[in-house]
């Protein structure tokens, strides 16, 4: 791949895995999922996560990481719940409650 994108995918695994330290010396989890768009480049970036975590383990094992899925399906689920909250009439019904309970707190 592209030597930039390798080299920001390795600072930002670096980055996680520094604060995966936090979390494990303070919640000990046995797994902590990921999802999202890390699951792109999952087989370069989990051995990072992994060595961080093992680099400051203070006690007990290091926990499973997980990937749950892939970027991909996690954009399309979330582009399909923004079409349906557009399209359902949730937002125009909101704005106009917000807009009556305006109207009704101007004029106490």
């Amino acid at each position: 791949g592209d030597p930039a994108a390798v080299a920001a995918l390795h600072r930002q695994a670096n980055a996680i895995g520094q604060g995966l330290r936090m979390v494990t010396a303070a919640l000990a989890p046995e797994i902590i999922l990921f999802a999202g768009d890390i699951s792109h480049g999952w087989p370069l970036v989990q051995p990072i996560l992994m060595q961080e975590c093992r680099r400051t383990l203070l006690t007990g094992t290091v926990p499973r990481l997980v990937c749950t899925g892939d970027g991909l399906q996690a954009h399309l689920l979330g582009a399909a719940a923004l079409i349906l909250q557009r399209h359902s009439g949730y937002y125009r019904a909101r704005s106009v409650e917000r807009a009556a309970n305006a109207q009704l707190a101007g004029t106490r």
